[in-house]
């Protein structure tokens, strides 16, 4: 299992275990305990603990012919 730490400004998606994507969010901020996500489905803010941020979602990558980049929104 690989454990990920997200920056403010990343776009962030949660999988299921059959990998299709539940929704997206995006980091606001961070401390020592909690991640504050955006949720653009419900558009509001929701203060998440960042162990199960941090194992329960993926960054959201854009693969294109050229190149695989990481996409970042900001808001």
């Amino acid at each position: 299992m690989v454990i990920r730490m997200f920056k403010p400004g990343e776009l962030i998606s949660r999988y299921s275990n059959i990998d299709s994507s539940k929704g997206h969010c995006v980091v606001v901020d961070m401390d020592e305990d909690n991640y504050t996500l955006y949720n653009n489905s419900l558009k509001c803010l929701q203060r998440i603990a960042r162990v199960v941020v941090d194992r329960l979602y993926s960054p959201v990558i854009v693969v294109s012919s050229e190149e695989r980049e990481v996409v970042y929104e900001l808001t």
